[in-house]
């Protein structure tokens, strides 16, 4: 039997300074890292101040972050959890928040309000508060800390493709946030990040973006969820509990909801699809395995489209180019990101590719 939870997506008042209009810089091709991965061609568009300049605040070379000691709260804090709250799904819409496709609610509405927010994987997921240029919020979407200084959400929370420009001046971010709660404080965003082809064309196959934070003293009190680059056996398990958890506009404003299921109904090279029900505003939430084992609270995708038929909800899969644009975006920002790729055996070569029999003797 699954277990559900949900998510609400809200807007909050929040006073900040005046910010001037944005520009952007187009990143062409990505530089060569020292990782055992590499996928070629992952530009990107990133915010820039009005001057020109690199940051929305003066920046210094970030040492990587300390992953390692941050080996967040225990698994059994999550247990203690759900002695309050299961887990379901997302979105809904609602007038100032970022659009999805569609109300995707599936039969009933299942979704559950998460009581512990403070407690780990759920402190790690993040409230975005979208702002004007006056700094007065207007919209909101979900993220996810997936590093030290780093945010994962969707791309069509930053980049608006219908005006092509940036779709605010600037975010207000609070992790584990309970309606006016906000257990570990909250920060600007100091930078941002899309996909060149996301900005080109808003399709659905790039809506991603990284969101990158000052610095990383939310994230020593919240934590956050690595990144996963797993194969489909691995995703297709009939016990791999996939979640959703953010803050869906339907409900009551800054509220976390969520949800879960046994398994995923699809899995697909490039999207993941499932019966979790989703609302507005909860665009941008990871989708990550609640089951207890190995791949616990790993980030395996990004919720980003809801169809208004109720049919199936799905999101981007976390694959290697995904991955290595979100690499890209941190190398070009400053920011880092904790992941890892499972160990696959390669595919077997096509037939046609074989070598005949007398040139393998």
């Amino acid at each position: 039997m699954h277990h559900t939870t949900r998510l609400v997506m809200r807007r909050k008042s929040s006073a900040t300074s005046s910010q001037a209009t944005s520009t952007f810089s187009p990143r062409r091709p990505c530089r060569a890292r020292p990782r055992t991965i590499r996928i070629p061609a992952c530009p990107g568009l990133r915010r820039l101040r009005p001057d020109g300049s690199r940051s929305a605040r003066s920046r210094t070379e970030r040492e990587p972050a300390r992953l390692a000691a941050m080996r967040r709260f225990r698994r059994h804090a999550l247990l203690l959890l759900f002695a309050v709250a299961l887990l379901p799904g997302l979105a809904s819409a609602r007038d100032g928040d970022v659009p999805v496709s569609g109300q995707t609610i599936i039969g009933q509405d299942e979704r559950v309000q998460i009581a512990g927010t403070t407690l780990y994987p759920f402190s790690a997921i993040v409230f975005i508060e979208l702002l004007d240029e006056f700094g007065e919020p207007f919209g909101s979407c979900s993220g996810t800390f997936i590093g030290p200084d780093a945010v994962l959400t969707a791309g069509h929370c930053l980049w608006d493709s219908d005006f092509g420009t940036w779709a605010a001046d600037g975010y207000r971010l609070v992790p584990g946030k309970d309606g006016g709660f906000e257990p570990f404080g909250w920060d600007y965003a100091d930078d941002w990040w899309v996909p060149d082809l996301y900005a080109e064309t808003g399709s659905i196959e790039w809506d991603w973006g990284v969101i990158k934070l000052p610095d990383d003293s939310l994230s020593v009190s919240a934590g956050w969820m690595p990144v996963a680059v797993l194969g489909d056996d691995t995703l297709r398990a009939l016990d791999f509990e996939p979640a959703i958890v953010g803050y869906p506009a339907d409900q009551e404003l800054g509220t976390m909801w969520g949800l879960s299921r046994a398994s995923f109904e699809i899995v697909e090279d490039f999207r993941l699809f499932y019966d979790i029900d989703t609302a507005a505003g909860q665009s941008g939430s990871a989708i990550w395995s609640l089951a207890d084992g190995p791949n616990f609270a790993k980030v395996v995708g990004i919720h980003t489209q809801g169809i208004a038929s109720g049919s199936l909800n799905n999101g981007s899969r976390m694959d290697l180019e995904l991955l290595d644009d979100l690499l890209t975006a941190c190398e070009v920002m400053g920011c880092t990101i904790e992941f890892e790729v499972e160990d696959l055996a390669p595919p077997p070569l096509p037939f046609r590719a074989l070598l005949p029999a007398i040139a393998r003797d």
